[in-house]
């Protein structure tokens, strides 16, 4: 009896230590496979923005990224069900119950078809009055709107897409599609080169990206099929719709203030300045644009894996490992903005030239929210996971008002500064309310004044330095800027580590070489 005790009482300390290595290596391949679809991504902004400017004018090109930002708008009208699902997926990722995960899956699909048709309706509004709005040339007028009427058309394509996605994300899976979705990213980038070289303008770019987003959408349905066992669905209830509804809705509304966060200040600027100025705003902020969605990337890899403990209640677990992903977010941000600050100016004059460039002090503000939004996702994704984002979105709207407040009153006196020195306000709201929600929601503590003082004068140091570095640094060459990369990211990593604590950094190490536990 005692040795069959002691074989009971040993196997789950074994499963749990094995479970816990799984889900962190789970986290990993999914950052992976994250990494390589932003790559490649990057790599095709980098080869046709040039091919852009110089195609379309620095007018022009501007008008296609706000064309760009104005459909992301036209999300919020497709009820968001994906996005929904991908949490609900999460938070019963333990579950056994494959007939109720089939009804999610059900009642995700019927609320993507019920808004299909408002959509519809949305698109075609920003279609028509979308010249209006953008304030262009008459000639272009019918260009522009067959642009974001495609365009809409994507996001339609896109929104079925989204279901298959969310299961698979949901389920910590998403690196089962690795380098399939780059190489769809990298065809999708040809056939924007080729629309464009075959004089199809705007409309031909708008092409590519509908041939690519149903692309995708075919693929993600092809591989989850093959990697979760219990995808289908099943027939819906009426109160099942209706409960998934509910929650669906607070999703769509934050959609709706997600993208006035990550999308507004191009719009704004457009609008109450010039598409040029936009131009130049989207070519100044591209690298801290590209850091914030790559650590988007590596945090929305690892949080669908703490699905599982929250929904078993296992809350000191998560405010851990809360901590752990704040320090790396911190740390990596760091990284970026200092490399930013630094080379920014060399690489956009090298890229398409000074005039592109926003100056020094736009530079600051634009990685200065940057860092802001990579701290303020990785909360934001923890509150996706409990289901409880009514004051999530309630923060983010006050966040949004006072941006395009401020932004009202600054524009006009200090153009592109001043819609960083609004940007950077504005989210300085969320910043502080959102650990404050989740401390609320998961009972741990999430504000310590010693380590916010800590972080916050390593920060200033880190900004103060690399910005009068970036003011004397003048390299004429691409290679010059990438070996530059190495010293200054060891420098700055060096000191990071310095400011972290001995546990923060033993932790640290622990995490990166989880391949060899």
């Amino acid at each position: 009896m005692k040795k069959k005790r002691k074989r009971q009482k040993s196997k789950p300390i074994v499963n749990k230590t094995g479970s816990k290595n799984k889900l962190l290596k789970k986290a990993y391949l999914n950052a992976i496979a994250s990494f390589i679809d932003f790559f490649a991504r990057f790599i095709v902004n980098i080869v046709i923005t040039p091919i852009l400017i110089s195609q379309l004018g620095s007018s022009l090109f501007g008008v296609w990224k706000i064309i760009g930002r104005l459909a992301e708008f036209a999300t919020t009208a497709n009820g968001n069900s994906g996005q929904a699902l991908k949490w609900v997926v999460a938070n019963a990722q333990s579950s056994t119950d494959y007939h109720l995960k089939r009804q999610q899956v059900a009642n995700a699909v019927a609320i993507w078809l019920c808004f299909v048709p408002i959509l519809l309706i949305v698109g075609a509004a920003l279609a028509w009055f979308s010249p209006m709005i953008i304030d262009i040339e008459p000639q272009h007028h019918r260009a522009v709107r067959i642009t974001l009427a495609l365009l809409v058309s994507n996001l339609i394509i896109m929104g079925a897409g989204k279901i298959p996605a969310a299961v698979l994300q949901g389920m910590n899976l998403g690196y089962k599609r690795m380098g399939m979705a780059a190489t769809l990213t990298l065809l999708t980038g040809g056939l924007m080169y080729w629309f464009l070289k075959s004089g199809w303008g705007l409309v031909g770019l708008a092409l590519a990206q509908v041939i690519g987003g149903f692309l995708t959408a075919i693929l993600f349905f092809f591989v989850v099929r093959k990697n979760v066992e219990w995808f289908g669905w099943a027939k819906p209830s009426i109160s099942g719709i209706k409960q998934f509804f509910n929650l669906s809705i607070w999703y769509f509304a934050w959609t709706l203030v997600n993208k006035v966060i990550l999308n507004g200040d191009l719009v704004i600027l457009g609008i109450l300045a010039s598409s040029a100025f936009a131009g130049i705003y989207s070519v100044s902020s591209f690298v801290a644009q590209s850091s914030v969605n790559l650590m988007a990337l590596a945090i929305g890899a690892a949080i669908p894996g703490l699905g599982g403990l929250l929904g078993d209640k296992k809350y000191n677990q998560v405010g851990g490992l809360r901590r752990e992903l704040m320090t790396y977010a911190w740390v990596i941000s760091m990284l970026f903005a200092g490399i930013i600050l630094s080379l920014n100016q060399s690489f956009v004059n090298l890229w398409v030239g000074a005039e592109n460039y926003a100056g020094t002090v736009v530079n600051l503000l634009i990685v200065l929210s940057s860092v802001q939004l990579i701290l303020i996702r990785n909360d934001a994704f923890i509150i996706d996971l409990t289901l409880k984002i009514k004051q999530k979105v309630m923060f983010g709207f006050l966040s949004v008002c006072t941006t395009i407040g401020l932004a009202i009153y600054l524009i006009p006196q200090w153009g592109m500064a001043g819609l960083g020195m609004a940007v950077v306000a504005g989210r300085f709201i969320i910043n502080l309310a959102y650990p404050i929600l989740i401390g609320r929601y998961l009972h741990f503590r999430t504000f310590r004044f010693l380590t916010f003082l800590r972080f916050g004068i390593a920060t200033c140091i880190i900004f103060a330095s690399t910005t009068m570095l970036g003011q004397k640094l003048t390299l004429d060459n691409y290679w010059y800027c990438g070996l530059m990369v190495i010293p200054i990211g060891l420098s700055i990593l060096l000191f990071c580590l310095i400011i972290l604590k001995s546990t923060e950094r033993k932790i640290l190490f622990k995490r990166i070489n989880i391949f060899n536990l």
